[in-house]
Order: C-alpha cells, then structure tokens, then sequence
C-alpha cells in the first residue's frame, strides 16, 4: 500500500459515522474491528505516522463506553504510533487509559506489550523510577524467554546499575537473549553498549 492514512481508512472511518448517525452499534462495531485490523497492517509495516492518524481519529470516533474492547486496542495502537513519532506524553496518557480500560480484555501478553511501550516512554523522558516500574510489570506479563522480557531485563540494568555492573549485566542479557533467539533485542542491547547507552549520556548533556 502507499504511503498516507489510504482509502481504507476513509472508508471505514464513513462506516463508523454512518453507524453513529443512524444509532446502529453493530455497524459501529464492525467498522471498529477493521479499523483495528488497518491499524496492526500499519504498524507491522512500521507506518507508524499513517498509525497515529488512523488509530486516533478511530479512539475519537469510537465510543469507549458502548464499545470499550475495541477502544482499548485503539487506544494502546495510537499510544504506540504516539511514543514511535517521539510524542511520549501524550504516548502515556492513551497507554495508561487503554490499560485502566482493558483490564478485563487484554491478554497478559497484550499488557506486557503496553507496559514496554510505556517503560519505553517514560525511559525516553527521563522518569527513572516509572521506567523501572513499568519494565518490572512486563516481566509479570510476558514468557520468561520472550523478547520482550530480555528488553525490560535491560531497561531496569540500564536505569538502575552503575559500571561496572551495568555493562557486565547487559551482556549477560545479550548473550543470553541471543542463545533464546532473540536476535533483534540481542543486536539492540550490543548496539546501545556500543555506543554508551542513551540514557545516560542523556542524562549528562
């Protein structure tokens, strides 16, 4: 697909208003279900400014109290695409509300991904201690072996240890993330040791 929110989005987004103007919440759900399936197309496909535009105009036209499911995954999609465009803020503010929401919907592995996201976030804004809890509540969420559990090992490494121990800790989280085979979080962790972890250096500007 090109590059921009597509016709797709157009059209589901007409649904959704068609469904709303005639009171008709089934259309509103089916409207809603796709827009949920484009928005995932999109960040599979790392579109993730095309994400923040479908994504949020779908969470501002769906009801969340007629339909909160589907407005939760709305929701932690467009707090994806927020925190990918470095709008880490406002990021917060739709993770933390999909989560208080989707309490009863979400999977364990669905929260993990948005505890990382929002560990992600508040590393990015310098909220040590946010971070750190954040990153602590993906390891309750996620498989021990996963990727998402070795990168939330390293954030609280990273934001919590001084060197030495802090190096030494991330290449054992490495190596041992790699032997799993997860290769893409093993290649991140040698990358930010390489050169200097961002946080830090951050932090000391």
């Amino acid at each position: 697909m090109s590059s921009g929110a597509g016709n797709e989005f157009a059209l589901i987004h007409h649904l959704i208003a068609q469904g709303r103007q005639a009171s008709d919440q089934a259309i509103i759900s089916k409207a809603a279900t796709l827009g949920i399936l484009y928005s995932r197309h999109l960040k599979s496909a790392e579109r993730y400014r095309d994400l923040t535009i479908v994504a949020g105009a779908l969470a501002q036209a769906v009801d969340r109290d007629e339909h909160p499911s589907q407005w939760c995954d709305l929701a932690s999609l467009y707090g994806e695409g927020l925190r990918m465009t470095d709008k880490d803020e406002e990021a917060l503010t739709y993770l933390r509300a999909s989560l208080e929401l989707g309490e009863s919907y979400f999977t364990d592995g669905q929260k993990g991904t948005i505890w990382l996201d929002i560990a992600l976030a508040e590393t990015d804004l310098k909220h040590i201690d946010a971070a750190v809890k954040a990153a602590e509540k993906v390891k309750q969420f996620v498989e021990p072996n996963s990727g998402q559990h070795f990168q939330a090992t390293s954030i609280i490494a990273d934001l919590t240890l001084k060197e030495p121990q802090r190096t030494k800790q991330l290449k054992e989280i490495e190596k041992e993330a790699r032997q799993k085979g997860c290769e893409s979080i093993a290649n991140t962790i040698s990358l930010d040791l390489v050169t200097g972890f961002t946080f830090l250096v951050q932090s000391m500007s």
